[in-house]
C-alpha cells in the first residue's frame, strides 16, 4: 500500500475547495468539493482513526454501511478519484494491461484494478459487490478482494421488480448485514438504520424535485452538476451531508428557472 497519491489528491482537493471559498462561483460547487475533500480525507485517516473500510461496488445501498459507521471505498469512483485528480491515466491503465486486462474492457474497471494492483488505494477490510449493471461489475469486485486477500461478499441483486425478487433481495441484504457484523464484531443498530433510511428517503424526495426541474427547457442546471449529483449519491447516500448538498442544488436550480 502506497497512499502518496491519495495524499496528493487530498492536498489538491483542499486547494480547490479553499479557492472556491475565496472566489465563489456557485454554492453547490463549493459544497461538492467540500464533500469530496471530506470523503478522501476520511479514507486517508481511516487506519489512524480505527474505522473499517469496505470496498463497495455500484448499485448496492450504502445506507447499511453508514448505519454501522463503515467507510464506503467506492470501487469504481472512490478508488479512482486520485487518478483523475492527478491525471495519471496512462500509468494506471498500463498496470491493468500488464496484469492481463484487455483494452476492450470498461476503462472504469481497468482503472480500478490498476489502482488496487499498485496499492494506491487504501486496503479494504472486506469487499462487497454485486451483479447489476455489467459483467465487469460482476467480476472486478472479486478480483479486488483477491488482490488484497480480504474477505468478500457477493450480493446477488435481481434485475426485476417483482414481489418475489424484492423478497429475495431483502433476504440477501439480511445476509450482508450478518457478514458485516461478523467482520466488524459490531451488531447492527436497526433503530440507527431506520434513521439513515429516513434521511435517504428525504434526500430521494429532493432529488425528485431536481429531476422535475431538469425537465424544463432550457434545463436550469450546468452539465457538470448532473455528474456531481451522481457522485454525491454514491458516496454519501443516506447521510445529512447528502441532503444538505441536494437542497443547495435544488434551490439554485429553482432560482435559475425563475
Amino acid at each position: 500500500q502506497d497512499l502518496t497519491r491519495l495524499e496528493k489528491a487530498v492536498d489538491i482537493l483542499d486547494a480547490i475547495y479553499r479557492h472556491r471559498k475565496r472566489n465563489p462561483t456557485t454554492k453547490s460547487d463549493e459544497a461538492y468539493y467540500e464533500l469530496m475533500l471530506d470523503y478522501n480525507r476520511r479514507l486517508l485517516n481511516a487506519r489512524t482513526n480505527g474505522e473499517p473500510i469496505a470496498g463497495w461496488g455500484l448499485m448496492i445501498p450504502n445506507e447499511i454501511l453508514h448505519a454501522m459507521d463503515i467507510i464506503p471505498l467506492h470501487l469504481e469512483v472512490g478508488s479512482s478519484m486520485p487518478v483523475s485528480i492527478l491525471k495519471s491515466y496512462e500509468e494506471t491503465l498500463a498496470a491493468a494491461k500488464s496484469f492481463g486486462l484487455p483494452v476492450e474492457l470498461c476503462s472504469a474497471h481497468r482503472t480500478m484494478v490498476g489502482v488496487h494492483r499498485m496499492g494506491w488505494a487504501p486496503r479494504p477490510d472486506f469487499v462487497i459487490w454485486c451483479s447489476t449493471i455489467c459483467e465487469s461489475c460482476a467480476k472486478s469486485g472479486g478480483l479486488i478482494s483477491e488482490l488484497w486477500n480480504v474477505p468478500r461478499f457477493f450480493l446477488d441483486r435481481p434485475f426485476l421488480d417483482t414481489k418475489e425478487q424484492i423478497a429475495y433481495f431483502a433476504n440477501e441484504l439480511g445476509d450482508l448485514i450478518g457478514f458485516l457484523e461478523k467482520q466488524t464484531g459490531k451488531k447492527m443498530d436497526h433503530d440507527r438504520l431506520k434513521e439513515v433510511v429516513a434521511e435517504s428517503y428525504k434526500c430521494y424526495q429532493i432529488q425528485g424535485e431536481i429531476q422535475a426541474l431538469r425537465c424544463r427547457i432550457p434545463a436550469p442546471v450546468f452539465n457538470k452538476v448532473v455528474v456531481q449529483n451522481i457522485l454525491v449519491e454514491w458516496l454519501y447516500g443516506g447521510t445529512p451531508k447528502a441532503t444538505y448538498y441536494y437542497k443547495i442544488v435544488r434551490d439554485e436550480m429553482k432560482a435559475m428557472a425563475d
